[in-house]
Order: C-alpha cells, then sequence, then structure tokens
C-alpha cells in the first residue's frame, strides 16, 4: 500500500484559500460601487408617496384591456411587482427593491374607459427617467387608447 505523504491539513487551507481571494475581491468591489454610486429612491411606502407627485392620462380603453396590454407590452425592470384587485378591476405595477421605491402605475377603471397615474421618486436620474418614458410610458399611452 502506499502511504499518502500530504498532511491532512494542507488541502482544506488550499481550498479556503482559494475561495478566499475570490470573496475579498467581490467585497471590495461591493463596498466600492456603495460608495461610488447615489443612493436613488425613496425610502419606504410612505416616504415614497410624500415625496412623488402622482400625474395621470386618462383613456377610451377598458381599465381590464389597459392593464393586460400594459403589462404584455412594457420592459420592466427585474424585481417590478404587479397585483389586481378584482373588487375595484384596479392594476398595481410597482418597482422596489427592500425597502428603496422607484416607480409605480396605477390603472383604474373611469367611465367607459380608464385612467392611469403614476408616481416615479423624485432623485432618479435622467438615464432612469429616459428609460421609463421609452419603456413603460409609451407602451401605457398606446394601451390607454390615447
Amino acid at each position: 500500500m502506499n502511504a499518502q505523504t500530504t498532511s491532512p491539513t494542507s488541502r482544506p487551507q488550499c481550498s479556503r484559500r482559494a475561495l478566499a481571494q475570490p470573496l475579498m475581491g467581490v467585497l471590495a468591489l461591493s463596498i466600492l460601487a456603495g460608495c461610488a454610486s447615489t443612493p436613488a429612491g425613496s425610502s419606504g411606502y410612505d416616504a415614497f408617496m410624500v415625496d412623488s407627485s402622482p400625474t395621470s392620462l386618462s383613456g377610451s380603453r377598458d381599465a381590464v384591456q389597459a392593464a393586460q396590454c400594459f403589462e404584455d407590452r412594457a420592459k420592466f425592470l427585474p424585481l417590478s411587482t404587479f397585483s389586481r384587485d378584482a373588487s375595484t378591476t384596479t392594476f398595481t405595477y410597482r418597482l422596489r427593491v427592500s425597502d428603496l421605491w422607484f416607480e409605480q402605475v396605477r390603472i383604474m377603471p373611469e367611465g367607459a374607459g380608464s385612467r392611469a397615474e403614476w408616481r416615479i421618486a423624485p432623485n432618479l436620474d435622467a438615464r432612469w427617467l429616459d428609460q421609463f418614458e421609452r419603456d413603460r410610458m409609451t407602451p401605457l399611452r398606446k394601451c390607454l387608447g390615447i
């Protein structure tokens, strides 16, 4: 039989070292990214409702159809959420991450048509606002029948 010449503790040390270096690199990059970026969004729902101003449009399309169209045609960012209130036939799209709120669009019935109300956090940069206009507002207008 051959005797193993490697000490039993050398392997775990190598694998720990091999794991530690990439983890330290990722941690350092995360810290630098956090320091370099300006926080966006509103901290908490109440702050979002106070900080953001609602804007609305009315359209000729039924609210249920407009909401389905919006959900199908608009481009949404990861972690977007959608909800429907069956009793009021109101549709709500939200983008929030943890307790930071960024966007909200509600589509509700109004007469024979629908009304959409949206809010966006006031501290979003121009690039974000352009993307919101292009990816969510343009489809929303079309889906409302405007």
